[in-house]
């Protein structure tokens, strides 16, 4: 699998990271701004449908991370 991935899944920001202690996927968590971890997206990332799942740059996720949070005043 190729990492890492920054994505959109809906209007939520989700990333696949591998880390030394192994490979993680973490998203956006809209009520408090950090990132958890969720392998539930990992399926979705890889291998779902591409209608709900749009492949971001690092640089555009970030800029849209940064945009939820000041909308969610976070």
């Amino acid at each position: 699998m190729d990492t890492p991935r920054f994505c959109k899944v809906g209007d939520r920001p989700v990333k696949a990271l591998l880390e030394d202690d192994g490979f993680g996927v973490y998203v956006f968590d809209l009520s408090t701004g950090n990132f958890i971890l969720d392998l539930s997206y990992l399926d979705k990332i890889y291998f779902g449908r591409m209608d709900d799942v749009e492949i971001l740059s690092e640089q555009e996720f970030n800029t849209y991370v940064e945009k939820l949070k000041k909308e969610k005043g976070l």
